[in-house]
């Protein structure tokens, strides 16, 4: 667009002014007076331009120049553009595509605009009036001037928009919602015990239980100063694990230097005075602040885990310690002590007591002479044949079952090493946990020449193991019952024996419902002269004659003289048995296992190892007993 000229009037001769000339003119006169009402001096420079030297016709013109102003631009109306009420027709996807971009142009520049504004707002300063007046008038073309309305910005965009805007957060949630409907009937219902909810006496269903699981994790900053770091998950076994931490962090000139809320550690000064009783992962406000040279922490916080809050050192001797330890009846130990054998063989299945098995007593197939052990590591992949553990080649298959395992590369497992084996050799303990996904083999002779797998392996013939463990197995299998369940860890050997207490309760109470003497001396686990304690040098395994002092087994374990003790009809009234516990894989336990209803409550003196005068506060976040 040329720019606004005014043109110079001669005597000899008149101006013709157009009728387009009066409105354009008035309209410049109107910008002039604008500009010299908001400033208040305009200084105009007049600028004499002369036509080219070739334009003999060339009259001269005077522009005027306003300095810090843009120049006078002039649009024709928009409705003279094609496709408008009076310009030329076009077609409506054409307009429309138009208005398209034209939008797009504005959002852009008003987006760019607004990231301005933020950035000069947190420097402390603020945008020119000038800059501010244009973006005010900057608006989106008028509805009529498209064929289509534009879509409005709902809240929720805007609200996204403006979380993205400042802070840079990432999170991953998965939620499941279950609900449970159980119903527990009993035919068999005395008068005395229809009024107890628990024995299911009475008919219907119960309240439907409801069961919420979520694992949530986030991390991120929010403007520069917040941090975010979670990890939370409700299935896991310990609360302690979780970790909630969020914190506000500021500048080094600031007072305020940190604010924690979650999961907070107080990090006190070096001092053998008071570290020692500074819990550590605790669930509260923590606050640093720092004035001149005088520095202070504050904190507002609640310990959270298995947390021992008082504890209880006598010096002497030794350096011992009192532990009290509680257990239920679902947590025997696993994957730790099987059969060698078929246990259901046995004369007097279930009523065996694996401690005391006398070899000759026991039918010839169930008499062994030479027994061999294999494990098969499912998780670490199937690798060669390693000659140094004598793993061999073998299929693992059952005589009495479908059940096939292989062929794999087997583990040949050391005695004395890696499992203690019973003199009977019906059963071995194995030094350490079975893998969730491991299985167990067996090949044995018997003292009547029968072999049971291939023992040793011939060559050119392919071996075979019989199968005595398979994963997530239950008692459909005969596999199931190789694994023992009558056996519940009580500690390791840093223990004093001679204070081993152990109490065995049903509910609240540890007298039989009968009244006759009590659960420890009715399942066999007291002694003969006392009903409430414990038979540690009969039924605390590994006894001091058992061979190698029990090696590799360095736990102490207490062994009921019953596969299933707490399902004996024998010795307990139908009120007190458990008989679920014995059915239930062990993978199905803490999901649709039984209820529990007896507890193990276990107390002994802990003795410190090495010199006397440093007292071992191991942790407080870890149970005993977990691996």
């Amino acid at each position: 667009m040329p720019p606004l000229t005014a043109h110079k009037v001669y005597p000899a001769r008149r101006l013709k002014v157009s009728r387009f000339s009066v409105p354009l003119a008035a309209a410049a006169a109107l910008a002039l007076v604008g500009r010299a009402a908001a400033q208040d001096t305009v200084p105009v420079v007049a600028d004499t331009v002369t036509a080219a030297a070739q334009d003999t016709a060339a009259v001269p013109r005077v522009r005027l120049r306003f300095p810090g102003a843009r120049r006078l631009a002039f649009r024709a109306p928009r409705a003279l553009d094609p496709g408008g009420i009076l310009g030329e027709r076009r077609a409506p996807g054409l307009v429309a595509a138009q208005w398209e971009t034209e939008t797009r142009t504005l959002l852009a520049r008003n987006q760019a605009a607004r990231r301005q504004e933020r950035l000069l707002s947190s420097l402390g300063l603020r945008i020119g009036p000038q800059v501010a007046r244009r973006r005010r008038t900057a608006r989106i073309p008028r509805p009529e001037e498209f064929l289509e309305p534009p879509e409005e910005e709902t809240e929720a965009a805007r609200t996204f928009r403006a979380v993205a805007a400042y802070a840079d957060l990432g999170l991953d949630l998965r939620a499941r919602i279950e609900v449970k409907l159980d119903r527990l009937r009993n035919a068999r219902c005395t008068a005395a015990e229809i009024n107890d909810p628990t024995l299911g006496c009475q008919g219907g269903f119960p309240t439907p239980s409801f069961d919420e699981e979520f694992r949530v994790r986030a991390g991120g900053i929010v403007s520069d100063r917040v941090h975010v770091n979670v990890d939370f998950d409700s299935e896991r076994e310990f609360s302690a694990n979780n970790n909630i931490n969020v914190f506000y962090q500021g500048l080094e000139d600031e007072i305020l230097r940190r604010v924690e809320v979650g999961n907070v550690t107080f990090r006190a000064p070096n001092s053998r005075f008071i570290t020692a009783a500074v819990p550590g992962n605790s669930f509260g406000v923590q606050a640093e602040a720092q004035v001149g040279p005088l520095e202070f922490r504050t904190i507002l916080a609640q310990q959270k885990g298995s947390a021992i809050r008082a504890r209880d050192f006598t010096v002497g001797d030794a350096t011992t310690q009192p532990v009290d330890i509680e257990a239920r009846d679902l947590d025997f130990e696993q994957s730790r002590f099987f059969f060698v054998v078929d246990p259901r063989t046995f004369p007097s299945y279930p009523q065996v007591d694996v401690l005391n098995i006398q070899p000759e007593t026991l039918p010839s197939d169930l008499q062994i002479a030479n027994v061999r052990i294999y494990r098969l590591r499912a998780q670490s992949g199937q690798l060669g044949n390693n000659v140094n553990l004598g793993g061999i080649d073998a299929i693992a298959v059952r005589r009495d079952s479908p059940q096939r395992v292989g062929p794999f590369s087997w583990e040949l497992l050391v005695e004395g090493q890696d499992y203690y084996l019973d003199p009977s050799a019906a059963w071995f303990a194995l030094a350490s946990r079975l893998g969730t996904d491991d299985f167990l083999a067996v090949s044995y002779v018997t003292l009547a020449g029968d072999t049971v797998g291939t023992f040793p392996s011939i060559n050119g013939v392919q071996d075979t193991l019989e199968l005595i463990h398979e994963p997530r197995r239950g008692p459909e299998v005969p596999t199931f019952f190789y694994e023992m369940r009558n056996a519940y860890r009580l500690a390791g050997q840093n223990i004093d024996r001679a204070t081993l207490t152990l109490i065995l309760r049903l509910g609240t109470s540890e007298t039989p419902l009968d009244a006759q003497g009590t659960y420890l001396s009715r399942l066999g686990l007291a002694l003969a002269t006392d009903a409430s304690k414990l038979d540690d040098f009969n039924r605390v395994f590994p006894r001091e004659r058992d061979p190698g002092g029990g090696l590799p087994i360095r736990e102490l374990f207490v062994m009921f003289p019953h596969l299933q003790p707490l399902a004996d009809s024998v010795r307990l009234l139908q009120g007190e048995r458990n008989d679920s516990l014995y059915r239930t894989p062990a993978y199905l336990l803490r999901t649709q296992g039984p209820a529990s209803r007896f507890t193990l409550e276990l107390h002994y003196e802990a003795t410190g190892a090495g010199d006397r005068s440093n007292l071992s506060l191991g942790t407080i976040q870890v149970r005993a007993g977990s691996e």
